[in-house]
């Protein structure tokens, strides 16, 4: 060994330290685990709640497959708006006022042939069969309907 310090002789190894270990985390790593995992916990319990919420929008889907004439469709109707709606807000509804809710609570204008089929051959029975046009606006008022802001009460 030289005195000299520039020499290449005095050069040395470098010491590389050991791995960091990925276990256990420090205790930020357990916090922040517990956060998530209560961020899934409450989203879960979110998607369950609107899926159970939905419930009576799946029913009324199988059902629409189903249906042949226009008083089915005006059955099924009311149904899901009973189920959606508290009793005394749409058992009463009829004629145009009903119409009008539909409306209102699908978010849509209702097409000038179906509201007549809706209007009039309701009160024909259970002969007429149901155009496609109608069978089409009850699926898509069963999609966007307006749920109120306090759920209805199971019976």
């Amino acid at each position: 060994m030289t005195n000299d310090p520039a020499s290449l002789q005095n050069l040395y190894d470098i010491v590389v330290p050991p791995p960091v270990p990925f276990f256990p985390p420090a205790q930020g790593w357990y916090f922040l685990f517990a956060i998530a995992l209560l961020v899934v916990l409450f989203l879960a319990n979110r998607a369950l709640h609107v899926y159970r919420r939905n419930s009576y929008r799946r029913r009324a889907f199988k059902e629409l497959a189903a249906i042949t004439t226009v008083l089915q469709v005006a059955e099924l109707l009311k149904r899901t708006a009973l189920a959606a709606y508290p009793r005394e807000q749409v058992a009463s509804l009829s004629g145009e006022a009903w119409l009008s809710w539909l409306s209102e609570t699908g978010g849509m204008t209702i097409p000038p042939d179906v509201f007549v089929t809706l209007s009039r051959d309701v009160y024909i029975g259970n002969s007429v069969a149901a155009p496609h046009n109608l069978i089409e606006f009850a699926g898509k008022w069963i999609r966007q309907l307006k749920q109120p802001r306090t759920p209805n009460p199971e019976p």
